[in-house]
């Protein structure tokens, strides 16, 4: 599976060689064969301006998703992974492309396709914040139950600044966990890959050998967890145009002076770059045999 930019000046139906490597320029029309640079949206869209941030206009791109597998796939569903806070929302609009491997074309980003319907894609890994209420002591042990997140401090570390150096061992050595600081006592624990919490999420407690002790900020889980099925099936070979559209939330509110002298005075550490990261996940057909036929 591979992602395409649009744009395109002849369909590949005429050549498989059909560069379009702006991404800028891929608004729809024919697929490219220039591949997407990587997974992350920061490659496709702008940074956020100010005028944005005040204007919170929609900005559309179109690329496309391509079976290059050799056999089909089915279920196939998209997320946008988002970071702690987030500023934007994401929505995504599956189209078919028609015979030359084409769809409609609009003029700029923040233009939109007349056929397409929107689905909110916006996704957070599962997680869950505490604020350290007494800072642990030299050499203690904790753990966070039930997920099992185990942090140990050596003999020459303890406080906050001990804490966090012992977090960031932990979460380095962890296939499935991974640790951030919020602020000077708020920190955060979160999956690394997109699994998502049924219910209302997991309560959690602290098990430790010392005095730590800590205020869970609500449960473990997915504070967003939107996706959306962008194909039912896929044959090999085949491919959907996604078209992605990305907004200030109306959620998101600018920090007041106030909250900004507080933020200060804790010492609370903003992301510099709002990451976005592009999800799919699928299950591959099985090739149909004699065998499976009799049965």
């Amino acid at each position: 599976m591979m992602i395409f930019l649009t744009g395109a000046q002849y369909s590949l139906k005429r050549t498989q060689e059909n560069p379009q490597e702006d991404p800028a320029k891929s608004l729809g029309g024919f697929i490219s064969s220039s591949p997407v640079p990587n997974g992350s949206l920061n490659a496709l869209f702008d940074l956020i301006s100010s005028n944005a941030l005040v204007e919170r206009p929609r900005e559309t791109l179109a690329v496309a998703l391509m079976n290059t597998l050799e056999v089909a796939v089915q279920n196939v569903e998209i997320k946008i992974v988002v970071g702690n806070k987030p500023i934007c929302s994401w929505r995504v609009a599956a189209v078919a492309p028609n015979s030359e491997l084409a769809v409609e074309n609009i003029p700029n980003r923040y233009a939109e396709p007349i056929n397409a319907t929107f689905y909110d894609v916006t996704f957070m890994r599962a997680a869950v914040e505490f604020e350290v209420t007494t800072p642990p002591s030299a050499g203690e042990s904790f753990a966070i139950m039930p997920l099992g997140f185990a942090v140990e401090l050596t003999d020459k570390e303890s406080g906050l600044e001990g804490l966090w150096k012992a977090m960031k061992r932990a979460s380095s050595k962890s296939d499935v966990f991974t640790a951030e600081r919020i602020s000077d006592r708020r920190f955060r624990v979160a999956y690394r890959d997109e699994t998502e919490i049924e219910g209302e999420g997991i309560t959690c407690s602290l098990l430790t050998d010392g005095g730590m002790t800590v205020d869970f900020d609500g449960k473990f889980r997915n504070a967003v967890a939107n996706s959306a099925i962008i194909a039912d099936e896929l044959a090999s070979g085949d491919a959907v145009v996604l078209w992605l559209q990305r907004q200030v939330s109306d959620e998101w509110e600018r920090p007041t002076d106030e909250q900004l002298v507080e933020d200060f005075k804790h010492h609370v550490v903003e992301p510099q770059v709002e990451e976005a990261d592009i999800v799919i996940t699928y299950d591959e057909v099985e090739p149909q045999t004699e065998e499976n036929n009799n049965n």
